[in-house]
């Protein structure tokens, strides 16, 4: 199954530690699209994963990051929200797939 991602923002709350770099941003949004295109192959609407569960994805050297995955249905779109945190970072993301 083919899927197109259409990204709507992305924000960060990083008061604890510094900014995300622009290459870690690159890694998680490839991450956000892996974990979306699993959910939707399984038939799954909200997920929990971490960075070593992409086995390409630990050789670029992202940090680990609990990641939650889900789909929300707003006015008959399909909304995926990525949550990605450690105890420093937060990243959030927001895109539509289909």
């Amino acid at each position: 199954m083919d899927t197109t991602i259409t990204y709507k923002g992305f924000c960060e709350d990083n008061t604890k530690a510094r900014r995300l770099e622009d290459i870690e941003i690159e890694f998680l949004l490839c991450i956000f699209e892996e974990a979306i295109r699993q959910c939707r192959q399984n038939g799954i609407l909200e997920a929990r994963f971490t960075t070593s569960d992409f086995e390409t994805i630990k050789k670029m050297g992202v940090g680990d990051y609990d990641i939650h995955v889900e789909c929300r249905n707003i006015s008959s779109r399909s909304l995926w929200v990525g949550n990605f945190s450690t105890q420093e970072k937060t990243f959030k993301v927001f895109a539509e797939a289909n």
